[in-house]
């Protein structure tokens, strides 16, 4: 009866495959890209405010991090029972200020600042779709939901990449110098990048007003929201539930290591421009990126039909990262650097969908909440550890030429531990989905 009901739902909102959907995924395109838009311009900054790659690292890194996993923890339990398009499209506008003001900054310090409000003000956004997305969706179909949901994501490091690399070449012409007069190319960008924000958010508020005028929209919870459901559910099986976790964020500092040096690898050691780099980084994640993910989903929704927990997946999904990163500390070239970072996107990227979707029949209640959880976990170590592992390593151990090595080293660490744990894990994963799956009926 439940699952007819969101059927019934996904058909009459396209939550499965039509706009709805397609509007969370371009609000995760947004977020993905204002958060990996310095990525382009770290040369720029370096030189800007004199700083080390260790500096650079962190600034990708842990500035953002810091408020963004308290921030979900805090209060990513509220989407549960808060309209979830409105506190979608409050925050994507919030954040759009947050990065006009890394646009502005003036020193280090300003940096972090609005680093620190961008991840405070983003925290809400992935929690929040995907307890949309598994409350609309048939069991069955989660899986690709997802996948389409995160390949917003990807595509937001493309856009990122593509698009600010596009951005950075229009905002040194005179059209636009002569709008923002005095302001150096760099800064432009992040004005530029906010006018699609603003459409997005108009675009949430709209679907928000046109549900609100539907009988059949389910309403919202009035449960007094709590972590303390998922926390006890966790409680039960921390070492299940600490092995996922930790193997997810593994395929997250794989990708975000990739994603945010990449630029700078093409720049240092092939002598690109930032536009150029940001155009070819961009090109490969467009097309590396739909491909990784959806193929992820959709291999996440056989195995959950045959009753399979998907470690194989993982594990070749890795190992076939661990080529990629190979090609990046050849002796590098366009086509090997180009070879390894489709790899990576591609195959990492396809892991990641495949954990998400592995984590959400995990718990049988409070999805908002658990999400919170899962995002706030793996952030903390993909993108806390990912960006300034890499920086340590070249300031400390390779040295600054040899930025292919530390990506390497980084990449191939994550991805064998990653493999490890989620083959490790199958059997304790199958055990705690059929344990959720059976409190749900008996709940229903």
């Amino acid at each position: 009866m439940t699952e007819t009901k969101a059927a019934s739902r996904a058909a009459r909102w396209g939550w499965t495959t039509g706009a709805p959907l397609g509007l969370l995924a371009l609000t995760h395109f947004l977020m993905q890209a204002d958060r990996n838009l310095p990525a382009l311009i770290l040369p720029l900054l370096k030189q800007r405010f004199l700083l080390s790659d260790t500096a650079l690292g962190l600034l990708q890194g842990p500035a953002f991090v810091l408020f963004f996993v308290v921030s979900t923890l805090a209060v990513g339990h509220l989407v549960d029972r808060a309209p979830p398009l409105r506190v979608l499209a409050g925050s994507l506008l919030l954040w759009t200020l947050a990065s006009i003001g890394f646009g502005l900054a003036r020193s280090l310090e300003q940096l972090v600042l609005s680093r620190l409000l961008l991840g405070l003000c983003q925290a809400l956004v992935q929690p929040t779709a995907l307890s949309l997305i598994v409350a609309r969706t048939p069991a069955q179909d989660v899986g690709r939901s997802i996948s389409v949901f995160t390949t917003g994501s990807a595509l937001g490091r493309s856009g990122a990449m593509l698009l600010g690399g596009a951005l950075l070449a229009w905002s040194a012409s005179p059209l636009v110098r002569a709008v923002f007069p005095g302001l150096e190319a760099w800064r432009v960008l992040f004005f530029l990048s906010a006018l699609p924000n603003l459409m997005v958010a108009a675009g949430l508020l709209f679907v928000d007003a046109r549900e609100a005028a539907s009988p059949t929209t389910p309403p919202v919870s009035s449960r007094r929201p709590s972590l303390l459901p998922v926390l006890e559910q966790m409680r039960a099986r921390p070492t299940t539930f600490g092995v996922h976790l930790l193997a997810a964020g593994c395929v997250i500092v794989l990708i975000q290591a990739a994603s945010a040096w990449l630029p700078t690898l093409l720049q240092r050691e092939l002598a690109l421009s930032p536009a150029r780099s940001g155009v070819f980084s961009g090109l490969i994640v467009l097309v590396g990126a739909p491909l990784g993910h959806l193929s992820g989903g959709a291999l996440t929704d056989l195995c959950r039909r045959a009753g399979r927990a998907p470690s194989l997946v993982i594990a070749a999904s890795m190992a076939l990262c661990g080529v990629g990163a190979g090609l990046l500390c050849v002796t590098p070239t366009l086509a090997a650097v180009g070879a390894g970072f489709f790899m990576l996107t591609v195959f990492g990227g396809g892991a990641a969908v495949v954990f998400l979707a592995m984590y959400q029949p995990m718990l049988s209640t409070a999805h908002g909440a658990s999400n919170a959880v899962f995002f706030a976990a793996t952030t903390l170590i993909g993108v806390g550890l990912g960006p300034p592992v890499i920086g340590l390593l070249s300031d400390r151990v390779f040295g600054p030429g040899q930025l292919g090595k530390a990506l390497f080293c980084t990449t191939l660490a994550a991805g064998l531990a990653a493999s490890l744990l989620a083959w490790g894990g199958r059997r304790a994963w199958a055990r705690v989905v059929q344990s959720a799956e059976a409190t749900t009926r008996l709940d229903g």
